[in-house]
């Protein structure tokens, strides 16, 4: 049997691609790719296999446990057939470490975690694929992921370089390469201008016939909001913070907002960024990319960045953010939209 591990990265459509595979398990089996379904060790149902990944770590909190996670892939190498190939998908693979030393070092942590995988699987043939996007909408889908889903509540410059290590993409494949049979780099931005899950399964071999469709997961929200939301988290308990985000994000998706476009970089500091990867950009071209294509498409959006918000030192961030919030002229088709925004208003004790 081969192991085929997707680690990621993150945003780059890990949801969409674990729902399709989850969705799609009979006929992935059909034609030789088994998508494990890991319920009778994790106790509940999941479209991605983090708590298998998570049993390699130093987690003191995994669920499963490493012997559990020992024991099960060696029944599924004994189960399945010589031509098999077993898919584990989980991007937190990304950003685990065991054993981390005491200087914190990432990096001897990471590969030490790899080293574990890679033991895992052993002795069978155990393969990379990695999807990245280009290193600026990455920083800032991820920014936006962690104000959203982890109370993150410091500026998107602390967060450029509290996160740096996530976007070491050179040094992360070298790694993988030394630990790993085969990695595989494949380039988001190519991928999902088309059907993004066929494209993943294409470049592992795999055509399924009359497989299940699935939307594109884990949208984004607004430049504003985000940044709105990451003021509150340093305000708000974590109940109180949990509660904005789903009262913004069903706001958002009922068209309560009609924010100008904005980016979090502006298109300098965006093309700065991207210089100090130039050297990575071409290195993964050559080794990675197409035929006289770049890896990464070279267009940057001209759209402002997040100082338009902000014009004047001294002012309080988050009274702006609110006012811009609240100053949007909404109408609501029925009344359960109107609570979320009876919520916002709530904030400043303001009445819907």
């Amino acid at each position: 049997m081969k192991f085929i591990l997707h680690i990621g990265a993150h945003k780059t459509g890990t949801t969409t691609i674990q729902e399709f595979c989850a969705l799609n398990r009979d006929a992935l089996r059909s034609v030789g790719l088994i998508y494990p379904d890991l319920r009778h060790i994790e106790g509940r149902e999941r479209n991605s296999h983090h708590g298998l990944v998570a049993a390699m770590s130093s987690s003191p909190h995994a669920c499963p446990q490493e012997n559990e996670v020992r024991e099960f892939v060696h029944e599924l190498a004994i189960s399945g057939g010589n031509h098999d190939v077993a898919l584990f998908s989980a991007e937190s693979i990304w950003r685990h470490v065991r054993k981390p030393p005491e200087s914190g070092d990432f990096w001897e942590g990471h590969q030490n975690y790899l080293l574990a995988l890679k033991d895992l699987f052993a002795p069978h043939r155990t393969e990379i694929v990695l999807v990245l996007r280009r290193q600026d909408t990455f920083a800032e889908s991820l920014f936006q992921e962690n104000v959203k889903m982890r109370f993150y509540n410091k500026s998107f410059e602390t967060f450029i370089g509290a996160f740096a290590h996530f976007w070491a993409y050179r040094r992360r494949i070298e790694m993988l390469r030394e630990v790993f049979d085969a990695v595989t780099v494949l380039p988001f931005e190519s991928m999902s201008r088309s059907d993004l899950c066929a494209s993943f399964l294409d470049a592992i071999g795999v055509k399924v016939p009359d497989a299940h469709p699935v939307p594109r997961k884990n949208t984004g929200l607004q430049t504003q909001l985000v940044l709105f939301l990451q003021q509150m988290n340093a305000r708000l308990d974590k109940n109180a913070a949990r509660s904005l985000r789903r009262h913004l994000i069903n706001l958002s998706a009922d068209g309560a907002f009609d924010f100008e476009p904005i980016r979090l970089f502006s298109p300098d500091e965006r093309r700065a960024f991207l210089h100090s990867f130039a050297d990575e950009n071409t290195w993964l071209t050559e080794t990675f990319g197409m035929t006289g294509a770049s890896f990464f498409p070279d267009t940057v959006p001209e759209m402002p960045g997040r100082s338009m918000l902000l014009p004047e030192e001294g002012i309080d961030t988050t009274a702006v953010l609110l006012s811009s919030v609240l100053k949007q002229k909404v109408t609501f088709p029925d009344p359960a939209p109107s609570r979320h925004w009876a919520f916002l208003n709530s904030l400043i004790g303001r009445r819907s």
